[in-house]
C-alpha cells in the first residue's frame, strides 16, 4: 500500500510506578485491517521504534535483540475498534530504569504496520521515580 490517509491512530502513555508503556492502536479506516500479532506495536521487540530523552538530554537509544516472529492466526481490527498492549521499556530502551531515577525521560516512538504505509509517531512522558519508590 503506497503512503496515503493513514488506517491507524497510535496512542499512548508509561504507567507512574512501572517501566511500562501502554499502547492503544485504533482503525480510523472505514475498512477492517488484518495483520499478524507479530506486526502489533507490542508484538515484537523490534516492531516498535523507540527512543528516550531525559529532560537533562540524555539520549536513551533502543535495544535491538534478534527476535524471529512466530507464526499466529491473524488478528482483524474492526473500524473504529481498538486493541491494547503493553512495552517494557526496561527491556526496550537500554539505561530507562537508571534515568528515570534522576530525570523524567520523553519517551518517543514511530510504528509502521508494513512497508509503505503511513508512518505513525507519537509520545509519552515517564515522570521521574523516586529511588526509594518500589515498582509493583
Amino acid at each position: 500500500m503506497p503512503h496515503g490517509s493513514p488506517r491507524l491512530a497510535l496512542s499512548g502513555y508509561v504507567l507512574p510506578n512501572a517501566h511500562t508503556l501502554v499502547l492503544k492502536l485504533t482503525n480510523i479506516s472505514a475498512r477492517p485491517i488484518s495483520t499478524y500479532p507479530f506486526r502489533l506495536p507490542w508484538g515484537n521487540p523490534n516492531s516498535l521504534n523507540l527512543f528516550g530523552l531525559t529532560t537533562r538530554g540524555q539520549v536513551l537509544k533502543q535495544s535491538l535483540p534478534i527476535a524471529d516472529p512466530i507464526y499466529e492466526k491473524p488478528v482483524v481490527i474492526a473500524p473504529g475498534q481498538s486493541l491494547t498492549g503493553n512495552v517494557d521499556l526496561s527491556f526496550k530502551l537500554n539505561g530507562f530504569p537508571e534515568a528515570r531515577v534522576a530525570t523524567p525521560v520523553i519517551v518517543v516512538w514511530s510504528y509502521e504496520l508494513e512497508a509503505g504505509e503511513s508512518i505513525i509517531t507519537g509520545a509519552a512522558v515517564a515522570g521521574r521515580l523516586s529511588a526509594t519508590e518500589p515498582l509493583p
